[in-house]
């Protein structure tokens, strides 16, 4: 709950209790009621809500009461979603005087599982609140409601059109996202449909009562059947209005009601809805991530998991980052120190800190010792540590914060007019990143965002490019795309880590790890257009590679390898050493004069022999081995060849690795990197590169079929171009840690354990589907 002051709550989930299979639900002190058949919502032995939606059936929860009357004020509701609808021995056809890709007759079971769902916050507008089941589709208690619902179908993709015949002889596409505003509320009674009232069984409201304010956009939530999502759904007072926020499966999509008429000046219920007859099996909804303690995606937490888990014993994460170029660092505290009152800097610039105040070193760091500050703690740097400061910066640090409620507790402040600083938190429970003139709030940190636990910040400022941004433990919580104002001026002035300048409500807690860099973690990465192949590996079964660079150019696998769920991110294809993905001939038919090939692996067992990533080609032809019969890392291009020979085990076998192979014959540049640095080079390659276009290629395999790869490989790219060292790290940005890193502090200690431990023996819930006639309506 946050601070009364802002007038804010953030409700984490639906905190599931106990309740009854028959009558409401209880839903953390809240009774969630159906509109038609109470026992098509229970709690299974989770704790979690499972619903098999009819139609037109809805829930409804009356919600703690949350103002909206002044900007600030906001509401976030967060859980976990799943749900399933399964065709049933329906056939898609093409039907292209229509004009669509997928088109099915009159059966509406070829449309399970396309159907939208509506979800909306409301205003009871002093109109009372359903308190009791069957309740049905209309009810007059719903007459002057106010709010605003979202309209989203989770399993479908705008790749992938699904039609339905209307009886005007029009087709209905099943893919966009949309957020209707309730208006004129008076006119007849509501639910959470918005649109003309004849589509529905019941009812005859007008839909004058309701008006689109987002207008539909073809969506890619992508959901598959039995995979959970997370829903973020937000309402918010902003200077402009009330701006609404659907979150679903990683995308994000947002809108602003300016109009001051019948908005809602509070929000106290919550209604889901489904309105049609393209049938679902279930919904499953939890308050936490569900089986996150399943390392190994087997549907139980059991030994297969502690086993991956024990592999990354101790481990422990540096900045839950991209790789930062060393060069660039200015500033570097460890605070390893156990006394005194200087604070060593290990950035190799010689900035060491003058320690003031009560402050104590103590060994409860993230890493070893850190430093205590106590609300007259200081440290000091040289006024001419941020001398080489550009106009782009990031700090980064890890934070334990005490008791700092309803004070600004400063992490830093550098400059005087213009400054940069952070507080985490503000007054109001905000952790502020302020730089330059441009100030970047995250309004939606709790108190486990900054206090009682160790969490690695990272505050961002691009003035050139005007991005700014805050990361918490590496996941980007706030941004913004304006913030131009220069960082001309910070060079050579005062510096406090730990206070305010005027020492004014200074730090209280922990701090350890803090790092200056004259740089940006935000470049846009490789420029999508020159992208020629990309096979993300995700696919749990088949023998295609996807390609999802958006020329089609899908390969075949041929072998014996499998889909493995051990992936960089997600899932991969495991090669077994005689085991190829051929993407078709024409993959490489536009490329230049330059080129990179890209890819994540993780090399299996060595044998002495050439471990082949890709070959395309046939004199002059291109190659990687990782490694080659030496335990070298070879890049073969065009009758020019560069061998890392510094490289060991680690660089290829057992843990996952990131390399990027790249040429230019124009400029005679080669180069192999490794996790974002660069580990070998030459500049005298100009092998042209025109013999390979429109030629066999081979992944994971040479095209002989001698010695293919052993181990996963993942995400493997092409592009017709150079990348940067900036770009390959862009590549690297987006991933957490480690998936055995349970609590997300960057290590791997007792605390992942425990929560391992906890939910030993968890499996996936299994839905009994014929428990209702999920067909019916």
């Amino acid at each position: 709950m946050k601070t009364k002051k802002q007038k804010a709550i953030c409700l984490l989930g639906l905190i599931l209790s106990a309740g009854l299979v028959f009558g409401s639900v209880q839903f953390d002190s809240m009774a969630w009621y159906h509109s038609h058949n109470p026992q098509r919502l229970e709690l299974n032995d989770r704790g979690q809500l499972v619903w098999y939606p009819g139609k037109p059936h809805q829930l409804t929860a009356h919600l703690p009461e949350q103002s909206l009357e002044e900007v600030g004020d906001s509401l976030t509701l967060r859980y976990f979603w799943q749900s399933r609808g399964d065709k049933l021995g329906c056939d898609c056809h093409d039907n292209i005087s229509g004009g669509g890709d997928c088109d099915f007759d009159d059966d509406v079971t070829c449309l399970a599982g396309t159907g939208d769902f509506r979800i909306g916050l409301f205003d009871s507008n002093s109109q009372g609140y359903i308190s009791s089941d069957n309740y049905g589709e209309e009810n007059g208690i719903f007459t002057g409601y106010l709010g605003y619902q979202w309209r989203f179908h989770p399993h479908i993709c705008d790749t992938e059109r699904f039609w339905e015949h209307k009886s005007d002889g029009s087709r209905e596409s099943h893919t966009n996202v949309s957020c209707w505003k309730r208006d004129e509320p008076f006119i007849d009674e509501i639910d959470t449909e918005p649109w003309p009232c004849s589509r529905e069984l019941l009812g005859d409201c007008d839909p004058r009562s309701w008006t689109r304010i987002f207008d539909p956009v073809p969506a890619c939530f992508a959901l598959g059947f039995d995979q959970w999502a997370e829903l973020v759904l937000k309402i918010e007072r902003v200077s402009q209005g009330i701006k609404t926020t659907f979150s679903f499966n990683g995308l994000s999509y947002s809108v602003t009601d300016t109009s001051s008429s019948y908005q809602p000046q509070k929000i106290d219920t919550l209604a889901i809805h489904f309105s049609n007859a393209r049938p679902y099996d279930y919904v499953v909804l939890a308050a936490e991530e569900p089986l996150k303690a399943d390392i190994n995606d087997d549907c139980v937490v059991e030994n297969g998991d502690l086993m991956k888990f024990s592999e990354g014993w101790l481990e422990k994460g540096d900045c839950l980052l991209p790789s930062l170029n060393s060069d660039n660092l200015l500033l570097r505290y460890k605070f390893n120190e156990s006394a005194g009152e200087t604070a060593a800097d290990s950035s190799g610039r010689n900035m060491d800190g003058q320690v003031s105040g009560n402050g104590d070193w103590i060994d409860q760091g993230w890493e070893g010792n850190c430093l205590q500050f106590n609300d007259d703690t200081s440290v000091s740097p040289p006024p001419e540590t941020l001398s080489n400061l550009g106009e782009a910066v990031v700090f980064t640090c890890w934070l334990k914060g005490g008791d700092a409620s309803g004070r600004d507790n400063w992490v830093f402040d550098v400059g005087d007019d213009p400054y940069i600083s952070a507080r985490v938190p503000d007054a109001l429970g905000n952790v502020v990143w302020h730089a330059a003139g441009d100030t970047l709030v995250w309004k939606d940190s709790t108190a486990a965002d900054w206090r009682g636990s160790w969490v690695h910040y990272a505050f961002v400022k691009n003035a050139a490019a005007g991005h700014m941004a805050i990361y918490r433990n590496g996941e980007k919580v706030a941004e913004r795309t304006d913030a131009n104002g220069s960082l001309a001026s910070i060079p050579n002035t005062g510096f406090d880590i730990g206070a305010k300048r005027s020492h004014a409500n200074d730090y209280i807690g922990l701090i350890d790890e803090f790092r200056v860099y004259n740089l940006t973690i935000d470049d846009p990465g490789p420029d999508p257009d020159k992208l020629m192949l990309w096979y993300k590996f995700d696919q749990s079964e088949g023998n295609i590679a996807a390609d999802s660079s958006g020329h089609n150019m899908d390969g075949n696998i041929s072998g014996s390898g499998d889909w493995s769920s051990e992936g960089w991110k997600g899932r991969c294809l495991k090669f077994d050493n005689d085991t190829v993905v051929n993407p078709p001939n024409a993959t490489l038919s536009n490329i230049g004069e330059a080129v990179t090939f890209t890819c994540w692996v993780k090399g299996g067992n060595f044998l002495s022999h050439n471990n082949w990533l890709f070959d395309a080609g046939h004199y002059p032809y291109v190659n990687a081995r990782v490694p080659d019969s030496s335990g070298n890392v070879v890049w073969h291009a065009a009758g020019d060849t560069l061998i890392w020979e510094d490289a060991a085990s680690s660089d290829w076998q057992g843990s996952w690795v990131h390399y990027a192979f790249v040429k230019d014959a124009d400029e005679g540049f080669m180069a192999i990197y490794r996790n974002g640095e660069k580990v070998a080079e030459k500049n005298d390659a100009y092998g042209s590169l025109a013999g390979v276009r429109s030629t066999v290629f081979d992944i994971g395999a040479k095209r002989s079929h001698a010695n293919d790869y052993i181990g996963l490989i993942d995400d493997f790219r092409v592009y017709n171009y150079v990348l940067s060292k900036s770009e390959i790290n862009s590549l690297i940005s987006n991933r957490r840690f480690s998936k055995i890193d349970l609590t997300g502090d960057g290590r791997i200690n007792l605390n992942d354990y425990v929560l391992l431990a906890s939910h030993w023996l968890d499996e996936c819930f299994e839905v009994q589907f014929d428990k209702f006639l999920a067909r019916d309506s």
